[in-house]
């Protein structure tokens, strides 16, 4: 099995500091790498500690579930409204009734 060649990266990247990762291959969270899709969004977010990037992925993923669960509640909050409509008819007999428009 061949060996995977050492990855060669810019100049001004201190590969000593590096996580262990990093040293065996350019992975998108390596710096020098080309970086994902939406994350990391620069070169420098890259330079971050990965615990720190952890911490600020997990804080925006919980504010971005947040956001979700508030909407689907505001969200079911209408339908229960709208499910829970009744209409009033008067008969000719003078009773009148109430009839779920549902």
């Amino acid at each position: 099995m061949a060996d995977k060649p050492k990855p060669i990266y810019p100049s001004g990247i201190d590969v000593d500091a590096l996580p262990s990762k990093c040293k065996d291959s350019v992975l998108m969270c390596c710096p020098g790498s080309d970086g994902g899709l939406f994350f990391p969004s620069s070169e420098a977010e890259q330079e971050w500690s990965v615990p720190l990037r952890a911490i600020l992925y997990f804080i925006g993923m919980v504010w971005c579930f947040l956001g979700v669960a508030i909407i689907a509640d505001l969200f079911m909050a209408a339908i229960d409204q709208v499910t829970s409509a009744t209409k009033i008819i008067k008969k000719a007999d003078g009773k009148r009734r109430v009839f779920k428009v549902w």
